[in-house]
């Protein structure tokens, strides 16, 4: 029922990204929004593929993944359809932490998956679980999550350090704040026996540490590198 109100939301900024390209030439978001309408039928199909695999845990990973992929390109699709904001170029090594910190992210909530679909929680007690032993994969991921809060810990500092924007400070804080939420929950959850409803709030949290980890990751490419480090 929710796909349809997102189908709908698709078109309609498909609608309006090809009334501004007529005017204005823009072909970044038209691009943009196909992307979101192509991913939400294919997310149509994997949620098929998923009921009649009964639940296996590889198309439900895929499915959660693509749906992170999908608020990325949300994301981009509203950054670029709003009045771009202007930002001082920041030192090279900030650019290469940034993109650390992207792909940490990503391989994050990629070994999540794998750590989930280990584990008890598949809706229906005869579904198929990933052949990993769960506490090896959640020790693999709560590694990588420790990573990735060091590399964020690295380049707020580092944005601090170098009197970089106000605003790229205050979204690197704001990641940090969700990572360490997330951790909290992470962690309870797992010396809990993960109970249900811990679970269901580290999925939301993840959304959360993924979506402002994007924004900063995109308001840093939008700032772009100094021509020389000093």
């Amino acid at each position: 029922m929710v796909t349809f109100i997102l189908i709908a939301l698709a078109f309609t900024a498909l609608y309006y990204a090809i009334d501004e390209r007529r005017r204005s030439g823009n072909k970044g978001l038209t691009r943009l929004a196909w992307i979101q309408v192509g991913g939400i039928f294919g997310q149509a199909l994997l949620g098929g593929v998923t009921v009649l695999t009964k639940l296996n845990p590889l198309p439900v990973a895929g499915h959660f993944l693509l749906s992170l992929a999908l608020i990325a390109g949300a994301l981009a699709l509203v950054s670029k359809s709003r009045p771009q904001e202007e930002f001082a170029p920041v030192r090279s090594e900030l650019g290469r932490l940034n993109s650390l910190l992207i792909f940490l992210a990503a391989a994050v909530v990629t070994v999540g998956t794998l750590v989930t679909g280990s584990g008890p929680h598949a809706g229906d007690a005869s579904a198929k679980r990933f052949p990993f032993d769960p506490r090896t994969v959640s020790f693999l991921h709560a590694d990588l999550v420790i990573a990735f809060a060091g590399v964020a810990l690295a380049l707020w500092l580092a944005l601090r350090l170098t009197h970089s924007d106000a605003r790229l400070i205050g979204s690197a804080q704001l990641v940090i704040v969700f990572i360490l939420v997330q951790g909290a929950i992470g962690y309870t959850q797992y010396f809990t026996k993960l109970p249900e409803a811990l679970v269901a709030l580290h999925l939301v949290g993840t959304d959360a540490v993924w979506i402002s980890t994007w924004l900063l990751h995109a308001r840093i490419r939008r700032a772009g590198v100094a021509s020389a480090s000093v």
